[in-house]
C-alpha cells in the first residue's frame, strides 16, 4: 500500500529528528539521552552524574527567538 512506504530520505533521518525534539522538549527524561559515559568513568560515577545533572532548555528558547522574528 502506498501510505505505508517511507522515503529513504525520511528512514535516514529519523534518529537526528527525534533527538532534536527530545532536546526540544528537554525535562528530566532527557538528561541519561544527553550525557555520554567517558571510557574511565565507572558506572557509580556515572549514575550520580546523571542524578546531579539539569537541563537548561537551550534549544526551546532558540528556537522560540527565531520564530518569534518570522512571525512579524
Amino acid at each position: 500500500m502506498i501510505t505505508r512506504r517511507k522515503h529513504t530520505f525520511y528512514d535516514e533521518n529519523l534518529q537526528y529528528w527525534e533527538r532534536v525534539r527530545d532536546a526540544y522538549s528537554g525535562g528530566s527524561e532527557y538528561i541519561p539521552k544527553a550525557l555520554i559515559k567517558h571510557a574511565s568513568e565507572s558506572d557509580v560515577d556515572y549514575n550520580e552524574r546523571v542524578s546531579r545533572a539539569y537541563y537548561l532548555n537551550y534549544p526551546r528558547r532558540i528556537a522560540n527567538l527565531i520564530t518569534q522574528y518570522c512571525l512579524l
